[in-house]
């Protein structure tokens, strides 16, 4: 059974999320054998050239083999002192806009900044680059003007309290209506309000299942499992009382499932495919040949979509993130500049359109893009993250929540333009990362780590200045 704590919590899950002022009569949920595997998709990163030097930026190569070296190229260094090390192709704003990316290693100063590495993308329209220190980004260029990167600013920590859910990690998280839908390895249950009991995914051998409901019917579910072969299966059910009902998958294997308005969108084989309770798919985004959409993020009423395209097998060059701000009838390139010499593995869309990408590096940094300027720009993060590890999720107001490689929890707060700490997660081990981050309604944040998940409530509003 689930721990009752969370009974009768009032949480603003989403801008659509209003809990039932009642309390629903407590039932038992019928139980069937059951599971849903987390998978992670493979960027395809390989450090060269500073590979061998862990205080020095990797490069973002875009085949499965190294591409040649700069000298071969007879490439020429635009600073003094710093020597071509490795040049890769990329993209820039568009799949025909190729670009070169190189990676300058020695020591550079500049307004005195000392740096001993300069990542530079040269693009059509101009050249943006970034100085390392230490494995840390120190400036940039944007719009071909140097920049000091500052350091973070922080906020007073954040006050307020965890509050459990259960001792169980979760796998997946969503809500809609008066419900949150939750699952831990091969278990699921409904949150209305009062206790729930923990049920089991239908099928044999289920391991890990991913659950997700319409906001425009809160009842209708829909359920991703995978057995202990590796075998994913799709049920949806029309009811909280109704069975599940096996519908036929898209493609395999399924990475993402996101509801929307009245459809599940989900990411399969490299494709957004999109189902409704109709019971037909249809294809929402394919990409160019030789490229798989990796990761995508939507806004919450479904408007906005981001996706990242990444190769495939065989092709070289990294395709851009795309933008639609039509639901997906038309997308449109977005310029992204690649600092770090990675491509983002976690994307977050935020209300006014804003998009955040974490690119992991190393070493790890926050990006930004403003939709009115149509340009990136870095946000230092509160620590330095030289592991490349950490998540990235929004909130309703637009905040920023991030997840860095140490386990600590922050999140960005868009009017004060600085981050602020949140408390630990109870019980969760030191250093650890959460295993699962989301923003839900205005403030609220859910959090799981290896000994149970947790909603945070904050207690007041970010204050001013701070340490």
């Amino acid at each position: 059974m689930l721990d009752e704590s969370l009974s009768g919590l009032h949480l603003e899950f989403d801008p659509r999320w209003t809990p039932s002022a009642h309390r629903p009569r407590r039932r038992t949920i019928r139980t069937w054998p059951f599971a849903w595997k987390a998978s992670a998709v493979a960027l395809l990163l390989l450090g060269v050239g500073a590979a061998s030097r862990p205080n020095v930026a990797r490069l973002l190569i875009h085949s499965s083999t190294p591409t040649a070296s700069a000298s071969h190229l007879l490439v020429k260094s635009p600073w003094p002192g710093l020597a071509p090390s490795a040049i890769v192709p990329a993209y820039a704003s568009a799949a025909s806009a190729k670009a070169n990316e190189t990676t300058y290693l020695g020591r550079l100063r500049w307004q005195g900044i000392l740096t001993d590495a300069v990542v530079s993308l040269k693009t059509p329209s101009g050249t943006m680059a970034v100085g390392f220190r230490h494995s840390a980004a120190v400036w940039d260029t944007l719009n071909h003007q140097m920049q000091n990167i500052s350091p973070a600013t922080m906020l007073a920590p954040a006050t307020g309290r965890w509050q459990a859910g259960s001792n169980r990690p979760l796998t997946s998280f969503t809500a809609a209506g008066p419900y949150a839908y939750v699952t831990s390895g091969p278990l699921w249950a409904v949150l209305d309000g009062k206790a729930s009991h923990w049920a089991t995914a239908p099928g044999v051998n289920v391991v890990r299942s991913q659950v997700a409901a319409l906001p425009s019917d809160p009842t209708h579910s829909l359920l991703l499992t995978e057995d202990a072969g590796g075998t994913q299966y799709l049920y949806v059910r029309s009811g909280l009382r109704a069975s599940w009902t096996p519908i036929a998958l898209p493609g395999v294997p399924v990475l993402q499932t996101v509801a929307v308005a009245n459809e599940y969108w989900v990411l399969a084989g490299g494709v957004i495919r999109v189902w409704t309770p109709a019971g037909t798919w249809r294809t929402l985004y394919a990409p160019p040949k030789h490229f798989v959409v990796s990761t995508f993020a939507v806004s919450p009423d479904g408007s906005r979509i981001v996706v990242l395209l990444v190769p495939s097998s065989g092709a070289t060059g990294v395709g851009p993130l795309l933008l639609s701000n039509d639901g997906g009838h038309h997308w449109t390139p977005m310029t992204m500049p690649w600092p770090n010499g990675s491509s983002p593995t976690s994307l977050a869309l935020e209300p006014n359109g804003a998009v955040a990408a974490f690119l992991p590096g190393p070493p790890g940094l926050v990006e930004q893009y403003s939709p009115t300027r149509g340009v990136w720009s870095i946000l230092p993060t509160p620590t330095a993250n030289s592991a490349g590890t950490g998540a990235l999720a929004a909130n309703g107001n637009g905040n920023l929540l991030y997840s860095g490689p140490a386990g600590h929890l922050y999140r960005y707060i868009q009017q004060a333009g600085a981050w602020q700490a949140l408390p630990p997660i109870p019980g969760g081990s030191g250093g650890q990362p959460p295993t699962l981050l989301m923003g839900i309604g205005v403030n609220e944040v859910v959090a799981s780590s290896p000994h149970g998940w947790f909603v945070f409530v904050p207690s007041a509003a970010p204050t001013k200045a701070g340490g």
